[in-house]
């Protein structure tokens, strides 16, 4: 039986490692400004953060300023590419994420590329991630995702405890094909990320890069529903992922202390919106799938 899910905020940390997003124009975060995030990160009750293997020196960073805090949090990390690597390479990779982040456990272990659980190595990675968890190293194992037909195969085949998917007012294809409330039935534990689809939906739509240009009347028609209903952009996006109550957390970057404070009181007055977002979907991958968008 599907329950109701109240959203959690998650903070995402690629920036922290790496210059990421195609609205992100200040790089990578400095190590002093991360610092100021994660403090206030905890002030506001989050309790989770999402890394990987392959974000840079995330992990080193975050691995340097845990000590700093006040707090600790629940870390959710992504394996190291099987592509062209043996299984030996892939728990080196886990060893390794350990000893930077300076933990002897993760919260959560997801399998970063999907196609590395698909194919035909997936069985052994598998077993791998479940020998992982037995012996401590990881409390949750999983999968990130990028499409329904993923998440369909891989829950086939896998009995996974957690999934990070995308998920925003533009790109609704989980939730019309039925992948979302599938995973509520079987309890996966789900994160969201791509909120803001790298801050495309918090653009003024005459500003939106050439490829984006095709969706600026939808665009226009939707700030103009927030604006009636009081909610800005930044409101309007966190609103759409709470009000599903089929997410358990809602994965967000920053690049500075005070975007997080700004999203923090964002989430909090999006909590009591109620809107219907069905006429926004788009249903053209090339603009739901940074992973299509020319570079």
């Amino acid at each position: 039986m599907n329950r109701s899910r109240r959203t959690q905020l998650a903070l995402g940390t690629v920036q922290f490692g790496l210059s990421y997003g195609v609205t992100n124009t200040r790089g990578k975060v400095p190590p002093e400004e991360v610092q100021k995030i994660l403090r206030l990160a905890g002030e506001l009750g989050i309790q989770t953060l999402d890394t990987a293997h392959g974000y840079g020196e995330s992990e080193q960073v975050l691995g340097a300023a845990f000590p700093l805090l006040p707090h600790s949090f629940r870390i959710v990390s992504k394996t190291k590419s099987l592509k062209g690597q043996d299984l030996q390479e892939v728990e080196t990779g886990l060893r390794l994420s350990l000893q930077r982040l300076g933990r002897p456990s993760l919260y959560g272990l997801l399998v970063h590329h999907p196609e590395d659980l698909l194919e035909s190595k997936g069985p052994e990675l598998f077993s791998l991630l479940l020998r992982w968890k037995e012996e401590g190293l990881v409390e949750k194992i999983g999968a990130s995702v990028y499409t329904g037909q993923e998440i369909d195969a891989i829950l086939e085949k896998f009995p996974i405890d957690l999934i990070q998917l995308p998920l925003n007012v533009l790109d609704q294809r989980l939730l019309r094909g039925n992948q979302l409330q599938r995973l509520g039935a079987l309890n996966v534990e789900v994160h969201a990320r791509s909120l803001f689809l790298q801050g495309i939906l918090l653009m003024p739509p005459e500003r939106l890069p050439d490829p984006f240009r095709g969706i600026h009347p939808l665009l226009k028609e939707y700030r103009q529903t927030l604006e009636r209903n009081d909610l800005t952009p930044l409101e309007g996006a966190l609103a759409f992922v709470q009000q599903l109550g089929l997410v358990d957390s809602g994965v967000v970057g920053v690049c500075s202390e005070g975007e997080l404070r700004e999203i923090g009181a964002a989430w909090e007055k999006a909590r009591s919106a109620k809107l219907d977002f069905s006429a926004f979907a788009v249903h053209d991958p090339a603009i739901v799938n940074p992973a299509l968008w020319k570079k």
